[in-house]
């Protein structure tokens, strides 16, 4: 399973995905800033993850993670879409 999180900052948004990645998921982490630290946390640990950076509130932007994040998982809409409060801009 493909969890992308939009908002993935220290707390709530790093807490889903060393859970969702614990239970097996590739972690798509989206934020304004590549979280680079967290994602070599979450590697370190065997959870398969990446950093995409977008702002939420530009659409341009979020676009252009989310086609990055299919290039990287193979996957054309990740199965599981968190949004930890950062993505309330983003619209279908």
């Amino acid at each position: 399973m493909l969890c992308t999180i939009v908002g993935s900052g220290e707390g709530l948004g790093a807490a889903i995905a060393r859970r969702f990645g614990r239970e097996g998921g590739r972690i798509a982490l989206v934020a304004r800033t590549k979280r680079a630290d967290l994602v070599v946390g979450l590697n370190a640990t065997g959870i398969d993850a990446r950093a995409f950076q977008a702002d939420a509130a530009s659409e341009p932007e979020v676009k252009q993670a989310f086609a990055s994040i299919e290039c990287w998982a193979g996957e054309k809409y990740p199965r599981l879409q968190c949004s930890t409060g950062s993505g309330r801009h983003l619209s279908e």
